[in-house]
């Protein structure tokens, strides 16, 4: 494997600035967005960074060990249900390796041969009825009808879950480094 040129090595450079900054951005907004959406979302946010914040000063707090509390809590199930509502890639491309067969959401099997390319649709994904529950927080009337916020629980991320349906930063090799 042969080292990577300046050039190559400055075109990663801005792709993971660019992509970290771009994909971040469009994840909090849509975050700041359901919040406002939702309030009892925001309240049930607000006392979990009380329960854990608050008893001690600023100085006092500790990222390695606070992020951890969060991003396994409400916060993190906030983050994880926007990532699934409104994704900032809509699209992932693979190409398989060998040929092979898969089952579709209807059932039906699909041969596809290797080296093709595929065009995974996350944003379809995350909103499938098949796999995600269609429901809402009690007690928020958003006045949201056909939109994909209308759907906002992310009760669904609290305590084991296992949906494979889930993976907002790709998976395998070509997988997020973020």
């Amino acid at each position: 494997m042969r080292p990577l040129t300046e050039a190559e090595v400055l075109g990663n450079i801005f792709f993971y600035v660019m992509a970290g900054f771009d994909t971040t951005s469009t994840t909090l907004s849509f975050v700041f967005l359901l919040l406002a959406l939702y309030p009892s979302a925001q309240t049930l946010l607000q006392q979990e960074l009380d329960r854990v914040l608050s008893s001690r000063v600023t100085s006092a707090w500790d990222a390695n060990k606070d992020v951890a509390v969060f991003l396994n809590g409400y916060l993190g199930a906030v983050i994880s249900e926007t990532l699934r509502l409104y994704h900032p890639v809509a699209w992932y491309a693979r190409k398989t390796v060998r040929d092979t067969t898969v089952t579709t959401a209807s059932g039906t099997t699909c041969r596809i041969p290797k080296d093709t390319i595929i065009m995974i649709d996350v944003a379809a994904i995350g909103r499938h009825p098949g796999y995600w529950s269609t429901s809402t927080l009690p007690g928020d009337d958003t006045g949201i009808e056909r939109a994909p916020a209308r759907d906002f629980n992310p009760t669904r991320w609290l305590g084991p879950h296992d949906n494979a349906a889930a993976f907002p930063f790709s998976a395998g090799h070509r997988m997020c480094p973020s």
